[in-house]
């Protein structure tokens, strides 16, 4: 309505459009912005799959060197399979969305999965990550189409990958949630919804193996048999306890913490559902920290991820 004169809706078909391919035909670089995953897709492929000749030129310039990147749903896009709405506590203990109806859903509704454009080879991308608490709902995407490798990016942070060299670097003031689906056994449900994931968090500045997701280097100093602390952690959850994001929860808690192995937080709604996320130190564990400015930085690697649900009776309002 704040531009009278131009009508918006002619160019939704300009993907197809000769001309306007031509004018990006030696673009160096293509960069997807925030709002609605769908409507990027929906634009660069037709009701019938098939792909746009602007599609087809980007994957051309991706083969040839240019750099593609996106942020929020410009995220979403870049793996194969695509989140398209939800939130982990529905996620996890609902079905499946069945249909789309618009970005309210990303904050609200079930979780809702749609075909991505795939220039990410391998693995389900996910984003907002430490905000949005999108942890649940990444491994029940992960568990609905198969994919074994799962990539959470916060907010303020990007995950730069190198397809030729499988490897990829964190970037920025925030972590990279991985989750590895290997060993991954499911049963939504049953009360024991998830077992034996294995979650890392990676720090700004560390790399890592995409195909494996193994770590390939860090900055930080190993925390494991020289731990910085040793009281026992609350088991937990809510607003009224330290260490609310992942990196602190797994770093200060847990891998950086003598006198914990086990880490289980706590999420419940107001009809009384339950989920409990346990985080387990294994052999396999292996933590890193790191101080930059005033702000404590951990990468976390090789830890057992297991969900399981429970009901509680709530006193009435």
């Amino acid at each position: 309505s704040a531009t009278p004169d131009i009508d918006e809706s002619t160019w939704r078909d300009n993907a197809w459009a000769t001309g306007h391919v031509e004018r990006v035909r030696n673009a160096a670089g293509f960069w997807f912005t925030g709002g609605d995953q769908m409507r990027i897709t929906q634009t660069l492929r037709n009701a019938e799959g098939e792909e746009s000749p602007l599609l087809a030129l980007i994957r051309a310039r991706l083969a040839a060197g240019a750099v593609i990147g996106g942020s929020s749903a410009g995220a979403a896009i870049m793996s194969r399979d695509m989140i398209a709405g939800g939130i982990s506590f529905r996620a996890l203990l609902e079905p499946l969305a069945s249909a789309y109806s618009d970005t309210e859903d990303q904050d609200s509704g079930r979780l809702y999965l749609a075909r991505g454009l795939g220039f990410l080879t391998s693995g389900l991308v996910d984003q907002h990550f430490d905000r949005k608490a999108r942890l649940g709902r990444l491994v029940r995407a992960m568990a609905a189409t198969g994919q074994a490798h799962g990539f959470g990016i916060d907010e303020d942070t990007a995950l730069e990958v190198r397809l030729g060299e499988d490897s990829a670097r964190v970037l920025g003031r925030g972590s990279v949630t991985l989750l590895d689906a290997t060993h991954a056994r499911y049963s939504f449900g049953s009360p024991a919804l998830v077992a034996d994931l294995e979650i890392s968090v990676i720090a700004p500045g560390d790399r890592f193996r995409v195909s494996d997701l193994e770590l390939l280097n860090t900055a930080g100093d190993a925390t494991v048999g020289k731990e910085y602390f040793g009281y026992e952690p609350l088991q937990g959850g809510g607003m009224a306890l330290a260490n609310p994001r992942l990196d602190q929860s797994l770093g200060h808690d847990l891998l950086d913490n003598d006198a914990s192995r086990v880490l289980k937080r706590y999420s419940i709604d107001e009809v009384g559902r339950v989920l409990v996320y346990r985080f387990t130190q294994t052999d396999r564990s292996a933590g890193y920290w790191r101080n930059a400015g005033a702000r404590d930085h951990y990468t976390v690697t090789g830890v057992r991820f297991d969900i399981f649900s429970l009901r509680v009776t709530l006193p009435p309002h």
